[in-house]
């Protein structure tokens, strides 16, 4: 008898959990289904059906939803062209930490963009995205810091976040240091990071290689020799001595 009374209170427990979660997963909001089903939409390149799927899941508050949108409204596609809107909800993304929106926004407040130009609110965004691994954000900021917008002009914050960027393959950053270190007159440096840059890979620069060989010429060929072989090291992954000649260049 005890046992079937069991039996029977597990049973009314089970159908009771399974009607919970039921209730649970009709209730739950739909922003991830339709933020999945609108980039899947962007992916085939039905930029319309992307739009009326982020929508409704933008107006929720959900980040990356708003910084995708921004994207449509900013390129017009899938809807009409409109800055303003793109510039809203850039904002509405940044000011919940997305590093991407941050960066965009940055780069509106830069070149004056729908929002009136402020070199230093476009350091301030810039900076809290640099700060969260963007790597065009560090590019840019390194620009900030060495041409004096912003920010008081400082080579060594400028070779600090340029840095910051090359490290990890950003082949625009590394076209950056060189053309500092070639500035600075450490051609050997210059030469690496230059290497570096025009590398085949994503961001592969043409310029970089222009650079590199209007470098070689005004180097001596055992200087263009070890350059390239620290570049090719760096590349490797063995750059402790790259960052720690950065390091005392900066302290000194």
């Amino acid at each position: 008898m005890m046992t079937r009374l069991l039996t029977r209170q597990t049973l009314s427990a089970a159908r009771a959990f399974l009607i919970l979660c039921g209730f649970l997963i009709c209730a739950a909001p739909p922003s991830l289904a339709g933020f999945k089903e609108g980039a899947a939409a962007y992916k085939q390149g039905d930029f319309r059906r992307a739009y009326q799927e982020w929508v409704p899941v933008a107006e929720e508050g959900d980040a990356e939803t708003q910084f995708r949108l921004a994207a449509l409204y900013a390129e017009g596609k899938g809807a009409p062209q409109d800055s303003r809107e793109a510039a809203r909800l850039y904002r509405a993304a940044a000011d919940q930490n997305h590093a991407g929106a941050q960066y965009y926004l940055g780069r509106m407040y830069e070149h004056g963009t729908t929002v009136e130009g402020d070199d230093e609110e476009a350091v301030r965004w810039y900076m809290a995205a640099a700060e969260q691994g963007n790597l065009e954000a560090r590019l840019a900021l390194g620009r900030m810091y060495n041409g004096g917008k912003g920010v008081s002009q400082d080579e060594a914050h400028a070779l600090y976040w340029f840095h910051k960027a090359a490290e990890r393959n950003y082949q625009d950053a590394q076209f950056a240091l060189g053309l500092m270190y070639k500035a600075d007159g450490d051609y050997e440096e210059a030469y690496k990071w230059f290497w570096l840059a025009s590398r085949d890979g994503p961001g592969s620069n043409a310029e970089a290689q222009q650079s590199l060989t209007a470098l070689e010429k005004e180097m001596d060929p055992d200087d263009v020799e070890e350059a390239k072989q620290t570049a090719e090291q760096w590349r490797e992954g063995e750059y402790e001595e790259s960052l720690w000649r950065w390091f005392w260049r900066v302290i000194l």
